[in-house]
């Protein structure tokens, strides 16, 4: 038994390969979507920032902002589908200090912020303010453009406090992890046709792949990205029922 926590597309047709699995299958990983892609912006602190809107956000690692209008953030993701850089993109706001003091020295904080999304290919900037289309020509002046953002409507004075950063495009976290497929973590797009039973694709769903004893048991099967651990779980509970045995929790029913 092989379980692959691979992307679906790597499994499929660079592991496995186009004659193992089918000209079919292949043919839907072929044309499988990533969907849009990551920007982060990992910062140290000469000391911890204050939120705006107030003390409880400080006591959570993680949480998003986003512009506080629905249309507005509706309008970010028209301009990454369109290739555009977002002016007031989701951001995922990491303070993993506040859960784990270990993280930053004493006196100090360290945060990220991961912005959801950006495109993979760049066509311009919706804001018309950032000239280029590659990544890493532009990546420090979209940081801090991001930053500012988040000074003025999330954490105030932010900028003043940063003593180091780190920018990490969507280019540079698919340098950095073979998983990040397009500077993703998600190891597919959460699309009508490829969530569910349909995830990554009907070949590949149910956690079982074409070939006998090789099953996905990542974030390309269901329910997908986040800590559910429900790929895993469920990837372990579909071998157990294919060799016959007991899954914690449940009773093996024989036909």
């Amino acid at each position: 038994m092989i379980a692959v926590n691979a992307d679906p597309r790597h499994l499929g047709l660079d592991l496995l390969g186009k004659e193992i699995i089918g000209t079919d299958a292949a043919a839907k990983l072929e044309r499988y979507e990533w969907g849009p892609s990551f920007f982060g912006i990992y910062v140290a602190l000469d000391r911890p920032v204050a939120f705006k809107a107030g003390p409880e956000p400080a006591t959570v690692c993680y949480l998003h902002a986003s512009h506080a209008s629905l249309d507005q953030l509706a309008a970010s993701f028209v301009d990454i589908r369109a290739g555009r850089l977002p002016t007031s993109p989701m951001v995922g706001i990491i303070n993993e200090a506040a859960v784990d003091p270990t993280r930053a020295p004493a006196g100090k904080g360290l945060m990220k912020f991961i912005v959801h999304f950006v495109p993979y290919r760049l066509a311009a900037d919706a804001a018309s303010k950032i000239t280029g289309t590659n990544w890493s020509e532009i990546k420090e002046s979209y940081a801090d453009r991001v930053l500012e953002w988040i000074d003025d409507a999330f954490l105030p004075g932010i900028r003043k406090r940063i003593v180091a950063r780190s920018v990490q495009s969507p280019l540079d976290y698919e340098r950095r992890m073979q998983s990040a497929v397009q500077g993703t973590h998600q190891h597919g797009a959460f699309l009508p046709y490829q969530v569910g039973g349909f995830r990554p694709v009907p070949e590949f769903a149910d956690y079982r792949s074409p070939v006998a004893n090789v099953y996905l048991c990542g974030a390309g099967s269901h329910p997908g990205s986040g800590v559910t651990l429900g790929p895993g779980r469920n990837a372990a509970e579909a071998i157990c029922a294919d060799l016959k045995l007991t899954f914690p929790g449940k009773t093996f029913v024989t036909a």
